[in-house]
């Protein structure tokens, strides 16, 4: 393949859909690059704004190719492909505003010998509202200063191709949308093409999402590579889907936590919810559109009955504060996009009815395990967070849960009024009680009340939560209370939490032996998965070529699979220092 000759005419393209506010401002980016333009094509997606009037207002090089309907992304770039009189062929979005030297800049690096492919650099202009900072933290479209050559990931909304190239290769597939994904960089390469980023060819995204926009957008993305993968085909498919939006959002928020953005962080907790409910609506869809009624009647149910588990997970959840307990079902329902995909209808209001969609809803990762994993610490900064979030959207800040304090330093004259309830309440309200043990010893900052009953028996979960309840309503302080049989005590889990009860417990009421029946369990015996959140927040920040927090997260996630402090809370440089001395080295 020969490199680009000097003053190579060269197409442009700009697919747009109702991009009417700010498709001017792009046409005149173009029309003023240093590097000649030879044509400009708006392919117009089935507008309905004013976006043939603009075309027409701007005139010159610019011409309209329309589709009478909505076809999506990919289809207007193929059509731009076949309507293009240049070998060359460059596209911005609509929303997208390129620096006066950035089709010089592409061109430069296209001239690389078998180059088929370059994408240029895009900077968010907007970053006042919290979803366009989430945007700019999770959706990568911004891929940072260093150059690149066959990334993973590239954004399309500002590219430079070789048309034959991409024809070659069947067009871009009618599946994809937004991003220059995996599956094209393989098929040019298979074809002994490469492709390029290059961070000099700046231009500036004028997007301004909403939380609705931009966890849709992003559910939009995902969605395609799961569909291929055949998670909306079946009931485990869509099981195996929900646990992969579980973990992939729980390492959204250990990224939107670490770097002190507890506002991005609850727009991640609501993006979890959000898309299990939107990937049920979806199955439906596409079991309506397969002739299977009975299948669509399925997912919709399915759809409602994950709508039921997250209010009632909500209300379960101990280390929950109250206006996230209160608001994070409505916030949900609030940037509800897929009740109008047609897969949620109205088909009776028992969701249990059906053995099915019950298995479906809450088998594998429930959402009640997923809420009570995340570190204890977190709910109070997602509380600020939620408030944030919710005067940003516009939405009622207050809440309507119980108001008691959550968590921060259990001050020193809570304890022996605490424990004194306690030791009056739970003798009587709890059958076959051996003792009471609380995490925490008087006089010391242990976060909300932890207390745990240990019985002879084993009691169901509906007494259990009972107990808690009217402990809470007692006792005034946000309480855990968890309820272990005696014989179950010595095989406790090793977790950061068992750990914490053995250094920590103490025998408040009852058979005080029991204390030293917990395992004493060492940090280094605890699984190493919460050091995978951190892991891949520093690959996302050496991909961003941001390689000062790249290290710092790589260090406090060897710290965290060494057992040298808990993830649960924030570290300071000097704790960690203290407790390792070569991590300021390391750094």
């Amino acid at each position: 393949m020969m490199p680009v000759a000097p003053e190579a005419p060269i197409s442009v393209y700009v697919p747009c859909r109702n991009g009417a506010s700010t498709l001017r401002a792009c046409l005149e980016a173009l029309l003023s690059q240093t590097y000649p333009v030879a044509e400009i094509i708006v392919v117009d997606d089935g507008s309905s704004d004013t976006t043939a009037s603009i075309v027409v207002a701007v005139g010159g090089s610019v011409r309209a190719v329309s589709h009478p309907v909505h076809l999506g992304l990919p289809q207007a770039r193929n059509t731009a492909l076949a309507q293009v009189r240049h070998e060359l062929v460059a596209s911005v979005d609509a929303d997208v505003v390129p620096e006066p030297q950035w089709l010089e800049c592409m061109v430069r690096a296209m001239s690389t010998r078998a180059t088929a492919l370059v994408a240029g650099r895009l900077v968010a202009s907007d970053r006042s509202r919290i979803a366009d900072r989430w945007r700019m933290a999770h959706l990568m479209q911004d891929a940072g200063d260093l150059p690149q050559s066959n990334p993973r990931h590239l954004s399309g909304s500002n590219t430079l191709v070789r048309r034959g190239a991409i024809q070659a290769i069947g067009g871009y597939p009618d599946d994809e949308d937004g991003l220059v994904t995996p599956r094209i960089g393989r098929r040019l390469a298979s074809m002994g093409y490469m492709c390029r980023y290059e961070p000099h060819a700046r231009a500036w995204h004028l997007r301004q999402d909403t939380l609705l926009s931009v966890l849709r957008t992003w559910w939009g993305w995902l969605r395609p590579p799961a569909e291929r993968a055949g998670s909306f085909a079946s009931g485990e498919g869509l099981v195996s889907r929900r646990a992969d939006v579980l973990g992939r959002f729980r390492r959204a928020m250990v990224a939107d936590m670490g770097s002190g953005q507890a506002d991005l962080a609850y727009i991640s907790l609501l993006g979890a919810v959000a898309f299990v409910a939107a990937d049920f609506a979806y199955g439906a869809v596409r079991a309506r559109a397969a002739g299977d009624p009975d299948a669509a009647v399925q997912w919709s149910r399915a759809a409602r009955a994950w709508s039921d588990a997250v209010r009632r997970a909500c209300e379960d959840c101990r280390p929950m504060g109250p206006s996230v307990r209160s608001n994070l079902h409505r916030d949900m329902l609030a940037i509800d996009w897929w009740t109008g995909t047609g897969g949620a209808g109205d088909f009776g209001t028992d969701v249990h009815q059906d053995d099915h969609v019950v298995a479906v809803a809450r088998a594998s990762t429930d959402l009640g395990v997923w809420l009570d994993s995340l570190p204890r610490a977190w709910w109070t900064h997602l509380e600020a967070g939620r408030v944030m979030v919710a005067a940003d959207e516009g939405w009622e800040t207050g809440s309507h849960g119980l108001e008691v304090p959550l968590s921060g330093p259990v001050v020193q004259e809570w304890w022996p009024e605490t424990w004194k309830r306690v030791r009056q309440m739970l003798p009587s309200l709890v059958p076959d009680l051996i003792a009471i043990v609380a995490s925490g010893r008087e006089g010391r900052g242990a976060g909300e009340a932890l207390f745990v009953a240990v019985t002879r028996e084993e009691h169901p979960y509906e007494a259990r939560r009972d107990w808690s309840e009217r402990l809470d309503r007692s006792v005034g302080v946000r309480c855990r209370l968890d309820v272990i049989p005696s014989d179950a005590l010595g095989w406790l889990p090793a977790n950061t939490r068992t750990v914490s009860l053995h250094h920590d417990a103490v025998c408040v009421w009852g058979d005080a032996s029991v204390v030293r029946v917990i395992p004493a369990w060492s940090p280094a015996s605890i699984p190493e998965f919460e050091a995978f959140g951190l892991l891949a927040g520093a690959e996302r920040a050496l991909d961003m070529g941001d390689a000062e927090k790249g290290r710092r997260l790589a260090v406090e996630a060897l710290l965290v699979a060494r057992r040298a402090f808990d993830p649960g809370g924030p570290a300071s440089s000097e704790d960690l220092t203290r407790l390792w001395p070569t991590f300021g080295m390391a750094l």
